[in-house]
This record gives C-alpha cells, structure tokens and sequence, in this order.
C-alpha cells in the first residue's frame, strides 16, 4: 500500500510506499523538508464507523496525536499539531484512498492562500510549505504601494500616485505597478547606484582609475541595468575584459583591483 503526498502551495505530486486495504494500518512514505529533501513519515491510523485516529511520526514532529480524523467512503480528512520553535502549527490531510493508494493534500491550516504566479514564487513559497512556515496575510493596498515603490526606486510613491492606486480597483494592479516601476527611470537610477557601491569603481588623483574610466564603468553598469542584460555576459565581460581603460568601461573592473592611494570608495 502507498500513499502520495500532494502539497497545494508547492503543486508537486510525491509517491510514496506504505501498507493496508482501507484507512486502518500502517500508512509510511516521505515528506518533503528544507531544501528539496524527503524525511519519511508514519501514520497509524485506527477507524471507528467514520471516526479515524491514530498517530504520525517523523523526525521532524515526533510522534504526534491525530485529530478531527473522519472517513466517509474513499474520502479521509485528519490533523495533527506540530511544535515549531514554541509555535503550535496545525497541519491538515485530506485525500482519498484508492485500492492500494492514498493521495494525501496536506495544508498549513490557518495560513493565507497563496498562489505562485511564476517560478520564483514556487521557490520561496514552496520552500516555507516544506519547512512548515506559515505566510504572512496580504499586505494592504498603501502598504504594497510603498515597499514595492521603495524595493524597486529607493523612493517613496507621490501623494498623487497614493491616491490613483487606492482608487484603482483593477484587479491587476499589483501586477502593472510592479511593471511600471521597473520600467521607470527612478528604477534604473536605483540599481545602478546598488551595483556601482558594490563594484567600488571610482577614481581620486593618485588611483589607477581615471575620470573618464570612472565615468565610462558607470555608463556600463547604467546600461546594464536600463537594458536588462544578462549577468552571465555582464561578469564574462568583467573578467575577460583588455584595452584602454579610458576607452572601454569593462576594463576599470580589473584595473581596479591594483588601485593605489587611497581606499577605494564606492562609484
């Protein structure tokens, strides 16, 4: 007998070995845990007319009561609590039985929907299911507004642009403000400045780093960024790069790392 264990927010199908006819018996197969791992878990499980009971077991919960069991035909509902760093977390099961198969759908009960609208998404969300995390409710519309204007422009929304959004009642709108931040040149003026502190390519009298390099490396980087090019040809170009380096911008990454004089500072 098996089972299959079917996490919504992560929509991935496990298959999964166990043993019994009905819901009654030993039930074994795997989870998934942090970092795409599986952990084996056990349920014992007892029935009464429509009532199930029993236990789960696996290293991550211990051996755990159920709770709520019902069956009623093919159809099996149960919960359990799960300690988590002093915080009670209730995972709930539902799923059928078929022959020798269960289809388990197992959910973090209380924690807000969410679902993934790309692969990034099924990363983080799906890594918080396997590491039993709950997700924090929606944030609110002026809320959303400035993190997302802040993240992406390093600068807070407008009251003119509070007020149009508040307004709005697309439904997309999440969705289109993040489109049109990105394309914004306060966007391109942000990230730039993030990579130029980070790269550290500047220019003072007595540097190997001149002006005009100086200059030309931000250019790059601005470019970069404004044009969304890929990171792999960005760092081959950074590491790669030869020629004069008050002709070729690329070329101020490496003169910088033999910089004399002062300490250098970001761009």
């Amino acid at each position: 007998m098996r089972f299959r264990l079917l996490v919504l927010a992560l929509a991935m199908l496990v298959t999964l070995p166990a043993g019994a006819q009905d819901a009654a018996g030993s039930w074994t197969g795997e989870m998934p845990v942090q970092g795409g791992e599986q952990q084996e878990i056990t349920f014992e499980l007892a029935v009464d007319g429509s009532t199930v009971t029993g236990t789960a077991t696996s290293e991550f919960t211990g051996t755990v009561e159920i709770s709520e069991g019902t069956v009623d035909g093919s159809t099996i509902a149960f919960k359990h609590l799960v300690d988590f760093n002093g915080n009670e977390i209730t995972f709930a099961y539902t799923g059928t039985i078929s022959g020798d198969d269960m289809t388990l759908t197992r959910t973090i009960e209380g924690a807000a929907a969410v679902v993934p609208n790309n692969f990034i998404d099924q990363h983080i969300f799906g890594a918080m299911v396997a590491d039993n995390v709950s997700s924090a409710p929606d944030a609110g519309t002026t809320e959303i507004l400035r993190r997302l204007s802040l993240d992406l422009t390093g600068r807070i929304p407008t009251i003119e642009k509070i007020e149009e959004f508040v307004a709005s009642d697309d439904p997309t709108k999440r969705d289109k403000l993040i489109d049109e931040l990105i394309a914004s040149e306060a966007f391109v003026d942000n990230w730039t400045a993030y990579f130029a502190n980070h790269f550290e390519v500047t220019s003072n009298y007595y540097n190997f780093v001149g002006i005009p390099g100086r200059n030309l490396f931000y250019d790059y980087i601005r470019d970069f960024v404004a044009r969304d090019r890929s990171y792999a040809d960005v760092v081959t170009e950074l590491i790669a790069s030869s020629g004069d380096s008050h002709e070729l911008g690329p070329v101020n990454f490496l003169v910088r790392g033999i910089q004399q004089g002062d300490p250098i500072q970001d761009t």
